[in-house]
Parts: structure tokens; C-alpha cells; sequence
């Protein structure tokens, strides 16, 4: 679905949002290379590694910045 509204608009540069149920490397990969940024809350426990070798902030920090919120 989301390649058929690729195709009809052009949302370069937009940001997805999304829950915890939309995960999957497959899926992160496909996003990244679409030019959409995006935001996706992800299960404690999961992707850790992957977010710290990001080269942003570490999983903890972003733990930390979401709890003073």
C-alpha cells in the first residue's frame, strides 16, 4: 500500500510514524531507502544493537530522554 502512495505522491523527505507492531529489518531497510525519515517505537528488548550503531544517540539515552517527558 504505502508503494502505491509513493508512486501517486511524492512524499520525499516526509516522516512516517508508526507503533511497535510495524518492525522488522526487511521492513527499516525498505523505509530508509524509500527518502521517507521515520520514527517507529520499537519493544524494549529489541534493535538495541542496531540503534546504537547508528552513530546517534544510544538506545539508553533515548530511554532516558523519553522518560523526562
Amino acid at each position: 500500500m504505502l508503494n502505491e502512495v509513493m508512486n501517486k505522491y511524492n512524499l520525499s523527505g516526509m516522516t512516517l510514524l508508526a507503533d511497535r507492531e510495524y518492525v522488522g529489518k526487511r521492513w527499516f531497510k525498505y523505509l530508509d531507502k524509500s527518502g521517507l525519515y521515520f520514527v517507529i517505537r520499537v519493544k524494549e528488548g529489541i534493535y538495541h544493537d542496531e540503534i546504537n550503531a547508528n552513530g546517534g544517540r544510544t538506545w539508553q539515552q533515548l530511554k532516558d530522554k523519553a522518560a523526562q517527558k
